[in-house]
């Protein structure tokens, strides 16, 4: 078979039978002596075997879908990259169910013979879905200790404005480091969510899209990062306000990848929390003006959380991710 063939016919198979669960056909693509390799090793399992697999997969997440990303070709061999979404239903490594959505991205390498895959291996991108659903845990609870560093106890209601409120309460946890910095795996696995076709995305015109929403939250983690800096140093000054709206319309942020996006809030909030290791407490209590209010650094870094918290909720609630 020509190489085109050899593509088409893997991309078949995923698609009439990987995301179907439809195994009436699959003696069509797969080969009788067909293989799987892992573990470092070859192993024969024919075709019931190959149906198997599409079954037991199924049961753990019966809405699995694969996008085929791209192809390459070469002699008999076929490399094909997927992203792969599900709901987790059915136990899996031990783990219970726990209704998450889940996504992880992947290469399946696939060998023809006589037009027919016979032998299948490759390697999938499984950390973050392993971390959604308890497999495994970060080697620490939280972000690394720093000798002179103190984590904060929660504001009162007197160290920042009513406004921010809203978002204040939605972080009950007592270690503010700690949220920070996990919220950085949260926003790659809400990203994971998105198909690159919904990038764009408003839920009414005139609303921002999915990417102007993360880019937002970056605007926001910079605003947000220099007034705790500042404040942390003692500046009396009153810091102005923003205009999220005008800083959003004037980005270009709507032309660029939600893996773009992510990568920048990731590094914008690492140094960030850099920063913010190193204060003790009286730092954290150093109050400063910003938007014409009080507020103190720990206030602050209580907000840069709820900030979050708050549009991963509008992503799910208006935007129907996750």
């Amino acid at each position: 078979m020509a190489t085109a063939d050899n593509k088409d016919l893997v991309r078949r198979y995923i698609e009439d039978v990987v995301n179907t669960g439809d195994v009436s056909r699959i003696d069509d693509f797969i080969h009788l002596h067909y293989t799987e390799v892992y573990d470092g090793r070859r192993h024969e399992v024919g075709i019931p075997g190959a149906a198997e697999h599409i079954r037991g997969v199924r049961r753990t997440y019966p809405d699995l879908h694969l996008t085929v990303e791209g192809q390459i070709a070469e002699g008999d061999w076929v490399a094909t990259s997927i992203i792969a979404r599900g709901t987790h239903q059915g136990e899996w490594l031990g783990i219970p169910p726990t209704g998450k959505p889940l996504v992880y991205s992947g290469v399946n390498v696939d060998r023809i013979l006589n037009g027919k895959i016979v032998e299948h291996g490759g390697a999938a991108n499984l950390l973050t879905t392993l971390l959604a659903v308890g497999a495994i845990h970060p080697a620490h609870s939280g972000p690394p200790s720093h000798p002179i560093g103190t984590v904060p106890t929660p504001p009162l209601e007197t160290e920042y404005a009513a406004y921010y409120k809203r978002y204040v309460t939605l972080v009950p946890e007592a270690n503010i480091v700690t949220v920070l910095h996990d919220q950085t795996l949260v926003l790659q696995h809400t990203a994971a969510l998105v198909m690159p076709s919904q990038e764009s995305f408003r839920y009414a015109p005139g609303k921002w899209s999915i990417r102007e929403v993360f880019g937002h939250l970056i605007d926001a983690e910079r605003i947000f990062g220099v007034r705790a800096f500042c404040f942390s140093r003692g500046e009396l000054a009153h810091l102005p306000s923003f205009d999220e709206n005008k800083y959003v319309t004037h980005s270009r942020n709507d032309a660029r990848t939600l893996r773009d996006l992510v990568r920048e809030f990731t590094a914008v909030r690492s140094a960030n929390l850099i920063h913010l290791y190193t204060l003790g407490a009286p730092e954290w209590a150093h109050v400063g003006t910003a938007s014409g209010h009080p507020v103190t650094v720990r206030a602050i870094a209580y907000v840069m959380a709820g900030h979050v918290r708050h549009h991963v909720g509008v992503l799910r609630e208006r935007y129907g991710v996750g």
